[in-house]
């Protein structure tokens, strides 16, 4: 008989074999013979651990606390060549077992555009550069390696207003990827098709003028490429 076999009855397992856990594996991104778990706060983990290895014949070398508040510990087992994803599937047959993941690797990334004059916004990315003060900037490198997009976590559009005397060059060719358009108008139809209040207000609306030339200043259209530039473009700046 071979593999993993369980029976449940009550909080007792019985492990019938547990040959297929000990066969070899090379780790690549994570560290052998740990795991990181998530376990139920209302319960006590170390009487757990404890269980466990009563119930497999597993041997846990050490245990760790990393989050008290989300009830997060690291499990290392003694055996670095036990199989992983075969101690995973049999700690989720736990209920106090909410999430299991490996001890990944991690290291220290971010994602810089190649837009041709982002080594001069020294705001989102300061490397020193030209007497700079090293990390005296936003982060903003670092944000983009997390998320980006232009979305909420709910996948809503970001739209930012741009409140401007003089307008905004919405043709320019660093911008006109992320203007935004107001899909409920039918531009050039003299209706106000979606009820705001707004005639054929498609891109925008000149509050001086009350009609929907939006302009193209100069400073205008700067102040629209610090927020929207369109990033790794290859063109400008980024956004």
């Amino acid at each position: 008989m071979s593999g993993i076999f369980a029976m449940r009855l009550g909080l007792l397992y019985i492990i019938l074999s547990l040959s297929t856990l000990c066969t070899a594996q090379t780790a690549t991104n994570y560290e052998a013979g740990e795991l990181l778990v998530q376990f139920d706060p209302s319960r006590d983990f170390q009487s757990f651990c404890r269980t466990f290895e009563q119930n497999t014949g597993v041997d846990i070398q050490h245990t760790e606390t990393l989050s008290d508040i989300a009830s997060i510990y690291l499990i290392e087992f003694t055996d670095k060549s036990i199989s992983l994803d075969q101690l995973s599937s049999l700690l989720f047959t736990y209920p106090e077992i909410l999430v299991v993941q490996k001890n990944h690797f991690v290291s220290v990334r971010e994602s810089i555009p190649n837009d041709i004059l982002f080594s001069d916004q020294w705001h989102l990315k300061n490397d020193g550069s030209s007497g700079g003060t090293i990390d005296a900037d936003i982060d903003a490198t670092d944000a983009w390696d997390i998320t980006t997009g232009g979305t909420t976590t709910h996948s809503d559009d970001i739209v930012v207003c741009v409140v401007e005397g003089s307008g905004v060059d919405i043709t320019h060719t660093d911008l006109v990827g992320n203007i935004w358009h107001n899909t409920h108008e039918t531009n050039g139809d003299g209706i106000d098709n979606d009820g705001n209040g707004y005639i054929d207000d498609v891109d925008g609306w000149n509050v001086v003028d009350l009609n929907d030339d939006v302009g193209n200043g100069s400073h205008g259209t700067r102040v629209a490429g610090m927020i929207g530039a369109v990033g790794n473009n290859s063109i400008g700046i980024s956004g």
